[in-house]
């Protein structure tokens, strides 16, 4: 029997089947898209990644680190977050944001938007939100989705417009721990992996934003930090209580 490949626009599918639920409190929240050109992208007529219900799973995002994978550390205000990288999955937002990185680009750069239950967000090239950078000539780059690679918790995402070419440096943590059960009967819905629905459940995340955002990265150390700049969240915004800012992005 061959596998049934989901071929209709999945993010109108995972749209309508979100829209009213939950994965956290906050999952029907978007990231901030304020980091799009001056001139307003035009509605994508692009087909989103297919995803094959059937596919083995590998969650490389769990696996172990290798003794010479270079990690991202992100000392902040309010702690340290160390973040591994998936180049064969996702090589060019690997390339860009360890480029930044060497460039000083995140250094004094802000967490502007907290969203407790969900994630935080980071890179805006203002540092409340709006704009963004590339090492491709400040230019920005195209989506890239691999099966591979999930909003689990922890996990680290390049942001968009919605366009299929609109990454810069925007990115965001996936910080929520629990997903509701009208969120796993959606995914089920959606056709996801069952290995893929067995490990929201297990680790959280949000799924709503699968096939949408680049998942270059993961956590391996500090979502105690990112928990904690979470939780900053001031009362009826998506913005920090108090500033959480990068005071230094390296690589070791």
């Amino acid at each position: 029997m061959k596998p049934f490949i989901i071929a209709i626009t999945l993010a109108a599918i995972l749209a309508g089947l979100f829209a009213g639920c939950s994965a956290g409190p906050r999952a029907a929240s978007e990231p901030d898209s304020s980091q799009e050109p001056s001139e307003q992208p035009q509605e994508s007529q692009a087909q989103a990644p297919e995803i094959d219900p059937l596919a083995e799973v590998s969650l490389i995002q769990f696996s172990e680190l290798s003794a010479d994978e270079p990690v991202a550390v992100l000392e902040t205000t309010h702690g340290v977050i160390k973040i591994r990288f998936f180049p064969d999955q996702a090589p060019k937002a690997v390339e860009n944001f360890k480029g930044l990185i060497e460039q000083n680009y995140y250094n004094g750069k802000t967490f502007h938007k907290t969203v407790n239950e969900y994630m935080i967000q980071g890179g805006s090239l203002d540092g409340r939100g709006g704009g963004g950078a590339s090492i491709f000539d400040g230019l920005p780059f195209e989506l890239e989705w691999s099966p591979d690679l999930w909003h689990f918790r922890g996990a680290v995402s390049m942001v968009n417009t919605g366009e299929p070419e609109s990454t810069l440096s925007q990115f965001i943590i996936i910080q929520n721990s629990e997903i509701s059960e009208q969120t796993v009967a959606d995914m089920q819905a959606a056709q996801f992996p069952s290995g893929v629905v067995d490990k929201y459940l297990e680790a959280g995340g949000s799924p709503h934003l699968d096939t949408k955002y680049t998942v270059f990265g993961q956590v391996i150390e500090g979502m105690e930090t990112v928990d904690a700049i979470a939780a900053l969240q001031a009362s009826g915004a998506e913005t920090p209580s108090e500033a959480v800012v990068i005071l230094t992005a390296t690589i070791e």
